[in-house]
Formats: structure tokens, sequence, C-alpha cells
């Protein structure tokens, strides 16, 4: 049971653009324990457009985010998108994320 509830776990983590938050550079199973499952999905979703030079649909991106995660994490994935994918998407192509 994650030990804190956030709505917008890139904005907890620091990564979001002029926020005053410092970046937190947590493994995927710390923000897993400490944000929940989903913290974890918008996460790995984020790790995965920084590294891409053209992000992929987010129905592609979930099969990614799905496989990384049950790597990482060693549990079984959620088997649909509950919309963490889809905002960090959001955010990263607006612009609005710090770079790494």
């Amino acid at each position: 049971m994650p030990r804190l509830r956030c709505l917008c776990p890139v904005w907890y983590l620091g990564w979001l653009k002029r926020s005053k938050r410092r970046a937190l550079s947590w493994s995927i199973n710390e923000v897993r324990d400490e944000l929940g499952k989903n913290a974890a999905y918008s996460a790995i979703a984020v790790r995965l457009l920084r590294q891409r030079a053209r992000p992929k649909p987010v129905d592609q991106l979930w099969k990614s985010v799905r496989r990384e995660f049950e790597r990482e994490t060693g549990e079984t994935a959620a088997n649909t998108e509950q919309g963490a994918v889809t905002l960090a998407t959001a955010l990263f192509l607006e612009g609005r994320l710090k770079t790494a």
C-alpha cells in the first residue's frame, strides 16, 4: 500500500518545469512503494519518452511501460492504461517536463 497519494506524481517527483520542488531520483520500486502503481507507470513513461527522439502513441507506449514495470518490480501491471501514461505524454509533448 503506498504511503502517499498524489494526483500528479511528476510534480511530486520534482519533474515539472517551473516547479520549486527539488527533483527526486527514486527507483521505480521507491515510486511504487511511496506513491503507488500509477505513479510508477508515469515515472517509467517519462523515462521512456526522454530516451526517444519521437514519442510513440500512448497505446504503444503503455505496452512498453507495462513490460518495464513488470521487469523492474516483479509485479503484474494493470491491463489497461489508467491515465498516468497519457498525462505524462501530454506534459512531455507540451515541453513541461524538466530535462533529465
